[in-house]
Order: C-alpha cells, then sequence, then structure tokens
C-alpha cells in the first residue's frame, strides 16, 4: 500500500496540472488508457505511451485495492490472478460494453471484476 502511495505522488509531481481531468473519471477517460496499456503489450513494450500504460494499470491496481477492502465487494479473486489478469479483464468488459462508457470508471472496474471473479 505505501509503494502504491509513493507511486501515486511521484506521478502527481511529474504531471501536476497536465494530469487533472474531470473530479470522477468515466470509462470514456480510462480507455485511452486501455488501449495504450494494450499497444504495450502487444508491441512487446515498444509502444510510445508509456505514462499511458502505467496510468491503466495504476487504476486498475488501485480500484482492486479499494474494492478489497469492502466487505461487500462481492468478488473473490484468488492470489494467482496477476494484474495483467485483471486489466484484461477490465478492458474487455469496456470493449464489450460501450454504452456503458460513460459511468464512473471506478464502476466499470468493479463490474467487470464481479463478473469475471464472482463469490461462489
Amino acid at each position: 500500500m505505501k509503494i502504491a502511495s509513493l507511486l501515486a505522488g511521484l506521478l502527481l509531481m511529474y504531471c501536476g496540472s497536465s494530469c487533472a481531468g474531470p473530479r470522477l473519471w468515466s470509462g470514456k477517460q480510462l480507455l485511452p488508457y486501455y488501449q495504450a496499456y494494450q499497444s504495450a503489450t502487444a508491441d512487446r513494450g515498444r509502444s510510445t505511451d508509456i505514462a499511458g500504460f502505467a496510468h491503466y494499470l495504476g487504476y486498475i491496481r488501485g480500484s482492486y485495492e479499494v474494492l478489497e477492502a469492502l466487505p461487500e465487494a462481492d468478488m473473490c479473486i484468488g492470489n494467482s490472478v496477476t494484474l495483467d489478469q485483471m486489466a484484461r479483464v477490465v478492458g474487455r468488459y469496456m470493449v464489450e460494453n460501450p454504452q456503458q462508457l460513460n459511468l464512473p470508471a471506478f464502476y466499470l472496474v468493479s463490474e467487470s471484476l464481479k463478473d469475471a471473479f464472482p463469490c461462489k
């Protein structure tokens, strides 16, 4: 958790107000970062948008950590599930549900992870 906070602080110092955006991200703001992530992973790290790649993974990781802390999260993600797997699940959910991109990004992360990793 301390590492995530440190990384978030460094990111804010790095980009300052240029990272400022809407107070609450929607799927529309998260989708381009997913596309940067997809490009970086498909090109074996040759993407020029490393910041977008990092934004996406950071958002997914941070959202996951918040969801794990909520007793009503209703998702069961085992230790064998990787951040890459979660990132792909969320991205696929956004691509398959474009009508929901106007909803908060955190909601989309939550719904996609609940759908992919339900508690039995």
